[in-house]
């Protein structure tokens, strides 16, 4: 496990990506955790690809942003788990809402923090 948070801390671009995308479709994961991010090398060296995998539970978010925090509190509770910080955090978001301000980046973590202790 450690080396796939490794990996994927080496590619949080694409991570946000993909993340971005799905809740842009606007598709909620309602289960994001980090094993259920897939890392595949393709057939160019250095053309990794991820897949999201259990998305038995995805479909559109109930209410538009709480599913949204609710599956990037998720993604960030696990990723804590395998060593994650806060900067690494917040640099993610800054990935994944890169339009937004430095404040309204700051609420959206801290509202993702707090849902990440809840879950606990």
């Amino acid at each position: 496990m450690r080396r796939i948070a490794e990996e994927l801390k080496l590619r949080e671009d694409l991570m946000a990506e993909l993340v971005r995308d799905l809740h842009a479709a606007p598709l909620a994961h309602r289960d994001l955790y980090l094993e259920h991010v897939f890392l595949a090398r393709a057939s160019p060296p250095g053309a990794p690809r991820l897949f999201l995998l259990d998305l038995h539970r995805a479909g559109p978010p109930r209410r538009a942003e709480p599913a949204f925090v609710k599956d990037l509190a998720a993604l960030y509770g696990s990723a804590r788990r395998h060593g994650a910080t806060r900067a690494d955090a917040l640099r993610f978001l800054r990935l994944y809402r890169p339009e937004s301000e430095r404040a309204r980046l700051r609420a959206l973590f801290r509202a993702c923090a707090r849902r990440a202790r809840a879950a606990r």
